[in-house]
C-alpha cells in the first residue's frame, strides 16, 4: 500500500511535468526562446553529461530491479494452474515444511472423488501389450534440498543447494503441471534421447531447462543433455532429459522418482505435497474447504487453490518491490542533489543573462518556466539513456528465491522481464528527478533583480 501511494504521488508529479513541457514549448505563449536554453546546454555540456549520467544511473538500476521482480512474477504466475488444488499438512504454508502420509483418492470424501479429473495415459499391460490406462490427474510429491558437487574443468568443485522434486508418476506430474521434455537433438539416439526416469528406483533423474543450464556451465557445457551425468551428494545420477523452457518454478528443479527421494534424503514413507486436478476450476474453493473440513477428511490437511499457493509464495516480489522503491528514492536524492547543484551554478553563471532577459520585458515565470525546462531536458536526456540501458539486460538470466513463510523458499532461475509498465516508471523518476532537482534552482533564479543582476 505504501509502495502503491508512492508511485501515485510520483506519477502525479510526472504528469505535471509532461503537461508543463508541452505548455512551454508547444503553444504559443510568450517565452523564452528555446534555442536559448539548448544554446545554454550546449556551452556548458561537460557538467550537463555529468548530471544526466547521474540520473541515468539512477533510472538503469531501478528498470534492472523492476524487470527481475517482474521476472519472478512471472514465474510464480505461470506456475498455477486455475483448476488445481495444492493439499499441505494442517498448519505448513510451503511444502519445504509439510509431511504427509500416503493418500489416495479413494480415502477422500465422495464429493472429492467425483470431482478429481481424469486422463488416460500410454501403458504396458501384463502381456506387454501397449494400452491406454485411465489414471486420476493427482501428483503425489515428496521435495527435498540437495547438494550438487560438480567437477569444473580447472578441477575446482563447485557446490550447489539444489531443489529435488519426487513423484509417483511422471505422466501424471507433467500433465497436472503443464511440463513437457524437449525435443530430441537431430540424430540423437538411445540414451541422447529424452525420455521421463522410470520408477525402479535407479539413479535417473530429469532437469528443469534452467538447472540443465547451470549445472553445465559448472563442468563446461551450454547445458547438460540426455546421457549427461550430475553428481547429487556423493551419487552419481543419470540425465534422461531436460524439461522445456517454461515460465514456471519448475524450471528450476531436478525431477526423480519419489522412492529414490524417500530413501536416500530423509523423507521415508512421507510426500510433502499434493496436487488434484479438479473438472470444475469453479469447484476449486468448495473442494478446497472440504479437504480442510475434518469431520469430513481423517488428515490434518492444508488445502488451497494452486493460484492461492503460488500468490502466497509471491508474497517475496511485494519485499523486494518495497527494497527496491526505498533503494530507489534514496539514489534520485543524489540524481536530484546533482540537478540542483548543476542548476544552481547556471544561475550564478548567468546573472547578467538573467537581468538582461528581465529588462527586455520577460516575466518573473517566464525566467522561472526557462531553467524548468533546462531541467526537465536533463532528465528526459537521463531517463532516455537510463530505459535504454536497462532494456539492454531483456532476457538476462538470474537467481531469485521465493517463500511461502515459515522459513521456507525456493531458489528460482529467471529471465529479467521489462514491460511498458517498467519503461514509464522508470521516465517518471527521471521526470520527477528532473523537476524537483531544477525546481529551487528556478525560483531563485526568478527572484533575481534586474539592476541587482547586471551590477
Amino acid at each position: 500500500m505504501f509502495v502503491g501511494y508512492i508511485f501515485m504521488a510520483l506519477a502525479g508529479l510526472f504528469a505535471l511535468g509532461v503537461l508543463f513541457i508541452i505548455f512551454v514549448a508547444v503553444f504559443p505563449v510568450p517565452k523564452v526562446p528555446l534555442q536559448y536554453n539548448l544554446r545554454n546546454l550546449q556551452v556548458r555540456w561537460l557538467t550537463v553529461l555529468i548530471t544526466a549520467l547521474a540520473i541515468t544511473l539512477v533510472v538503469a538500476l531501478l528498470t534492472v530491479m523492476l524487470a527481475f521482480v517482474k521476472g519472478m512474477e512471472r514465474l510464480t504466475e505461470g506456475s498455477a494452474n486455475p483448476a488445481n488444488i495444492v493439499v499441505l499438512e494442517e498448519g505448513s504454508t510451503d511444502e519445504v515444511m509439510s509431511k504427509l502420509p500416503l493418500v489416495r483418492v479413494a480415502d477422500l470424501p465422495n464429493q472429492i472423488q467425483e470431482f478429481v479429473a481424469r486422463k488416460s495415459f500410454p501403458a504396458i499391460d501384463e502381456s506387454g501389450n501397449k494400452v491406454q490406462k485411465e489414471k486420476e490427474l493427482v501428483s503425489r510429491e515428496v521435495f527435498a534440498i540437495v547438494v550438487s558437487m560438480q567437477r569444473a574443468p580447472d578441477g575446482e568443485l563447485k557446490k550447489r543447494f539444489l531443489q529435488m522434486r519426487g513423484i509417483e508418476d511422471p505422466l501424471v506430474s507433467a500433465e497436472v503441471h503443464g511440463i513437457q521434455l524437449l525435443p530430441d537433438e537431430p540424430g540423437a539416439e538411445g540414451e541422447k534421447k529424452n525420455r521421463w526416469f522410470g520408477t525402479t528406483r535407479g539413479k535417473e533423474a530429469v532437469l528443469g531447462f534452467g538447472i540443465a543450464k547451470l549445472l553445465g556451465k559448472d563442468v563446461g557445457k551450454d547445458t547438460l543433455r540426455a546421457g549427461d551425468t550430475v553428481r547429487l551428494r556423493d551419487q552419481d545420477w543419470t540425465v534422461v532429459g531436460v524439461m522445456s523452457p517454461a515460465t514456471s518454478t519448475y524450471g528450476s528443479e531436478i525431477w526423480t522418482d519419489d522412492k529414490v527421494v524417500q530413501d536416500n534424503f530423509g523423507r521415508e514413507g512421507n510426500y510433502t505435497s499434493y496436487t488434484l486436478r479438479v473438472t470444475d476450476p469453479k469447484k476449486i474453493e468448495e473442494m478446497a474447504k472440504v479437504l480442510r473440513d475434518r469431520d469430513q477428511v481423517s488428515y490434518s490437511f492444508n488445502a488451497v487453490s494452486e493460484k492461492e499457493y503460488f500468490s502466497n509464495m509471491s508474497k517475496t516480489n511485494q519485499q523486494f518491490s518495497f527494497a527496491i522503491y526505498l533503494i530507489a528514492v534514496v539514489m534520485a536524492l543524489g540524481g536530484m542533489l546533482g540537478v540542483m547543484i548543476t542548476m544552481f551554478a547556471a544561475v550564478s553563471q548567468r546573472a547578467k543573462d538573467i537581468g538582461v532577459l528581465r529588462l527586455l520585458g520577460f516575466k518573473r515565470w517566464q525566467i522561472l518556466c526557462s531553467f524548468l525546462l533546462e531541467a526537465l531536458i536533463l532528465g528526459i536526456i537521463g531517463g532516455v539513456l537510463g530505459v535504454l540501458i536497462g532494456i539492454c539486460f531483456e532476457g538476462t538470466e538470474a537467481n531469485g528465491l521465493v517463500s511461502g513463510g515459515q522459513g521456507g523458499g525456493k531458489s528460482i532461475i529467471l529471465k529479467l522481464t521489462f514491460d511498458a509498465g517498467i519503461i514509464v516508471r522508470g521516465f517518471i523518476f527521471a521526470i520527477v528527478m528532473g523537476v524537483v532537482g531544477g525546481l529551487f534552482p528556478a525560483i531563485a533564479a526568478m527572484r533575481l533583480r534586474p539592476l541587482e543582476s547586471l551590477r
